[in-house]
């Protein structure tokens, strides 16, 4: 059987063991998946500050050609001006 002493000693290892690797390398694992997601942050407001003018632009674009495509419907739809009817056969008899 171990003795007293060298148990102790064999926790007190441990806990150096622990303390030296365990807490360093979980402190390295936070501390990167915060970083992980602040990247993810500031790449996502660098694509909406490049792409945002340019989806603004195409949508003042878009929305200026169906305005132009709805007035061109608009006006193959209206009915014709208004004239008046052809004379009646017996109105033209004199």
């Amino acid at each position: 059987m171990a003795g007293k002493s060298e148990l102790i000693d064999f926790r007190r290892a441990f806990v150096w063991l622990l303390c030296g690797m365990l807490l360093p390398s979980v402190a390295l694992i936070a501390f990167g998946v915060v970083a992980v997601m602040n990247e993810r942050a500031a790449v996502e407001r660098r694509l909406e500050i490049e792409y945002g003018a340019r989806l603004r632009t195409l949508d003042s674009d878009l929305r200026a050609r169906l305005q132009a495509a709805a007035d061109a419907a608009a006006v193959l739809i209206r009915p014709p001006c208004r004239r008046d009817p052809p004379a009646s056969p017996a109105a033209r008899s004199p």
